[in-house]
């Protein structure tokens, strides 16, 4: 399969890595040694299969074999857990034409062979560098961005931060519809985390986490190792967005984030309102602070819509009478969607409407007519 005298044959033996065939599609390689940067022993055996057709060609390693690096597709493949026989399983690019050395050779730079960076790119693309752990690669740091404006939020605001201040660690889960401001309120929770307690907030939305895992214990797995991780760094704050995958896509994941919080790992999440009466049973009761954010009234809505005025002028181009702004609240009450998000999404649709006419100020003309053009894109 592997012709020992070619340059990968000879580079093989040259590191006294043994190849035994089992069978016309496996090929296993014996002492492997593994990027000692990002693995948890120096040698490891590999299995290398040929799948039929245009599958994915398939690697597995020893299931001891432990990954501490930054690739993200190979952090999620060693937390996928193992077979009966004992390998961990790893999917390659689904190159169905690839010859055997080049799939030998994928399968080599994935366990880090030659002090190579691990990953899987293409060959004629060197593999990315990165911050290493599942935070640096799914996480945003929120501290690191200007903290908005909140209108109508500072109770809620100070509920979050005080949840979050306790000696005895509590997850604060902030629980409304979409568009009411969760994600608004947490970036602005960010800015008081680096006053009050001198940490980041870095979020990561479950959602991505999980893109592409087929399992529960692969997600299970990605989930304890991201809280964990949280856990160890004193000086971060993890917000969890979409919360609710947790119990919807997962058995144990709640378990997971008990033992977190008992560890000392400072999270809040997001999640819609549904989700109260699943938060509110063990493992998670006791451990939460649950905080109902419900719609912006008038008042607070035409005050966010205010508020959204400069970045809406500066993309558009079109000035925003202050005045329009509680025309654009009254209007959006009948879109569907909840405030503050419905109305100043109505007053981003105007802006557009007057770019497209050439009039240098957004009217009410165009106020109904952005609701029209929305309402008929509902139905």
């Amino acid at each position: 399969m592997v012709d020992p005298h070619s340059p990968l044959g000879e580079k093989l033996k040259a590191h006294r890595v043994r190849m035994r065939h089992e069978g016309p599609d496996t090929l296993i390689l014996q002492n492997v040694p593994a990027n000692a940067r990002y693995f948890n022993k120096p040698g490891t055996n590999l299995m290398v299969k040929r799948a039929r057709a245009s599958l994915p060609f398939v690697i597995a390693v020893d299931a001891d074999l432990a990954y501490s690096g930054p690739d993200p597709a190979l952090a999620r493949a060693f937390a996928a857990g193992t077979t009966q026989q004992g390998w961990r399983i790893v999917f390659l690019d689904p190159r169905g034409q690839g010859q055997w050395a080049e799939v030998v050779e994928d399968a080599l730079r994935a366990v880090g062979f030659d002090g190579v960076e691990p990953g899987w790119p293409s060959h004629d693309q060197p593999a990315s560098g990165g911050d290493a752990g599942l935070l640096g690669k799914f996480g945003v740091d929120w501290s690191a961005e200007q903290a908005p404006g909140i209108v109508g939020r500072n109770d809620a605001l100070g509920e979050v931060m005080a949840a979050l201040l306790l000696a005895q660690a509590r997850m604060p889960v902030v629980l409304g519809e979409s568009g009411v401001g969760k994600s608004h309120l947490l970036r602005a929770a960010a800015g008081e985390c680096g006053r009050l307690i001198g940490a980041r907030l870095v979020a990561v939305d479950l959602c991505r986490l999980f893109a592409g895992t087929a399992l529960d214990a692969e997600r299970e797995n990605l989930l304890t190792a991201l809280v964990t991780e949280a856990a160890q760094r004193a000086g971060t704050v993890l917000a969890l967005e979409r919360l609710d995958l947790v119990f919807t896509e997962t058995r144990l994941g709640p378990g997971a984030l008990a033992s977190a919080i008992d560890a000392g790992a400072r999270i809040v999440g997001t999640a819609p309102p549904g989700l109260l009466p699943r938060l509110e049973r063990p493992p998670l009761g006791r451990r939460l602070y649950l905080l109902l954010l419900p719609p912006l009234g008038r008042a607070d809505t035409a005050a966010a819509v205010r508020l959204a005025y400069p970045a809406l002028t500066a993309h558009h181009g079109v000035c925003c009478p202050d005045a329009l702004a509680e025309l654009i609240v009254d209007t959006s009450n009948g879109l569907a969607g909840y405030q503050p998000a419905a109305a100043v999404g109505l007053a981003d649709a105007a802006c557009a409407r007057a770019r497209l006419a050439g009039a240098r100020n957004a009217e009410a003309a165009h106020v109904y007519l952005a609701a029209g053009s929305l309402d008929q894109g509902e139905e």
